[in-house]
């Protein structure tokens, strides 16, 4: 793994597939079959955004600490900024311009949720198709107000505090699950959702361990793999099979599309596309995924209008798709790129 230029190989590609899935989730018109039921799972696909975010956000907190003997929180929170706003306030912008045409309509409530990141807060009114994933920015940017400071002022408790929340977790899950009317849209909330940013901290603290494992025991490096076919396999046939087979009592905390083990096991991927040379190392460092992956965060910003909206509202998808691509270049090279550039001067 280089660290170099906050550079960990792989990521980009895993971003890739994960953008694919949701993509392939949202459009609708794909359904792929045998072992290729795996593109069209949205929700796995966010979980591995979030496992990723923890793992690369936590590392380079790691490197900075262990380059400069401590961590910056103002540069942390600079970074962060230039990475996430600009874009976001520019679709917003661009939401703007289309409801003053009335070509959509978002509710008061809704621009506030949006406009503050607390899209997954019950709120009444407060969601609506054009910005109702912007529940998982609202989860990202919660969590990272709270786990650099932890990072910072209590060094001594920072495993056992992820470790304990990890741990409550799959219990919350059940929770919101059994008494719904608690947190209304539990299951797209932090309560719900953020143990994948959680894991992805835990496995970059003890990465250099997984490591040497996996050394030792290189024939094992495909069983993460196994692992996440069968969790996804079995929550799929769970679903859709005629005769029950009751098993979301160990899907919804600890496997599926975004349980303990799921996230467990997308942590480990993380750390095995890094390390190890293998055709799936291979894979995810081509250039045409690591192109997707850098276009990863424009391509999520807009697939919402465009992919939920406009298909309903126009029958050339290839005009849509043509234009949903156009405007996550446009966001990516005029808005994003120009930001990245600026947020490199607060690097670690």
């Amino acid at each position: 793994m280089s660290l170099q230029k906050n550079y960990i190989s792989g990521i980009s590609g895993l971003r890739a597939l994960s953008i694919i899935m949701v993509l392939m989730s949202h459009w609708g018109y794909f359904h792929p079959k045998g072992v290729f039921f795996i593109i069209n799972n949205g929700a796995f696909g966010v979980n591995v955004f979030f496992v990723i975010s923890g793992f690369l956000i936590t590392t380079l907190l790691i490197t900075e600490e262990n380059n400069s003997g401590k961590i910056s929180l103002r540069n942390f929170y600079i970074r962060r900024t230039l990475r996430i706003f600009p874009a976001f306030y520019f679709l917003l912008l661009f939401y703007f311009i289309l409801q003053v045409f009335n070509v959509i309509t978002i509710s008061v409530p809704s621009w506030i949720t949006s406009l503050t990141y607390t899209k997954y807060f019950p709120i009444k009114n407060g969601i609506d198709n054009y910005t109702f994933h912007f529940w998982s920015l609202s989860i990202e940017e919660h969590f990272y107000l709270i786990w650099p400071f932890v990072f910072f002022y209590f060094p001594a408790y920072r495993k056992k505090i992820l470790i304990l929340l990890a741990c409550a977790f799959p219990f919350l899950r059940m929770l919101f699950y059994k008494y719904n009317m608690f947190w209304p849209n539990g299951d797209f909330s932090i309560f719900y959702r953020g143990d994948g940013i959680v894991w992805g901290c835990i496995i970059a603290f003890y990465q250099h361990d997984i490591i040497e494992f996996f050394k030792r025991k290189r024939k094992l490096i495909y069983l993460p793999f196994a692992m996440l076919l069968f969790l996804l396999y079995m929550e799929r046939l769970n679903i859709e099979s005629s005769t029950k087979l009751h098993l979301g009592y160990f899907n919804l905390p600890l496997g599926g599309s975004f349980g303990t083990i799921t996230s467990i096991c997308i942590g480990l991927i993380i750390i095995i596309t890094a390390h190890f040379k293998t055709l799936w190392s291979w894979l995810l460092n081509t250039k045409p995924l690591n192109y997707i992956g850098k276009l990863s965060y424009s391509l999520y910003l807009y697939q919402q209008i465009f992919l939920l909206h406009f298909q309903f509202t126009m029958n050339n998808q290839i005009l849509v798709f043509t234009l949903f691509i156009s405007m996550a270049l446009f966001s990516y090279y005029m808005i994003e790129l120009p930001f990245l550039k600026l947020k490199k001067r607060f690097n670690v």
